[in-house]
């Protein structure tokens, strides 16, 4: 199986999907500017990348959610892996992490989804008697409320 290493850009700011073999996926802004203001790498840890930066720099989040759906998808669809996973850094992402995971579970019909703490993992079916769906049986997991 190929791993992944896909960058773009949406709005004058740069991303980076990454898929490993083993189907870990992660995503990180890299570089950029909007008028919100311009990418600086942490100091602190020297980091040139950043997961915390994209919710504050982004303009146009449904643009950038939607091409990582659809990068993960095709990826999916062309390596067949046997699993897939991703999980949210923090419980304040925690909704956007189930809704890309609900989404993907409806393009990926072949995968078993299933929801731990704030991970999100998907595994290929073998048995054509299993139903694709999302599955929380952990009782630790978070619970959003309603409004």
């Amino acid at each position: 199986m190929n791993p992944l290493v896909k960058t773009f850009e949406v709005d004058g700011l740069r991303y980076r999907l990454n898929i490993s073999e083993e189907g870990t996926v992660t995503f990180h802004l890299t570089g950029g500017g909007t008028r919100r203001g311009s990418f600086r790498p942490h100091l602190f840890f020297d980091d040139e990348e950043s997961l915390d930066d994209v919710n504050l720099l982004t303009v146009s989040p449904i643009k950038v959610f939607v091409c990582v759906k659809n990068q993960v998808i095709e990826w999916v669809k062309r390596e067949r892996p046997y699993q897939l996973s991703f999980q949210s850094s923090n419980i304040r992402r925690f909704p956007i992490y189930r809704s890309m995971s609900e989404r993907l579970a409806r393009e990926l019909p072949q995968y078993f989804a299933y929801e731990l703490g704030l991970s999100f993992q998907f595994f290929r079916q073998v048995d054509e008697q299993l139903q694709s769906g999302i599955h929380s049986p952990d009782p630790e997991s978070p619970q959003l409320e309603s409004a």
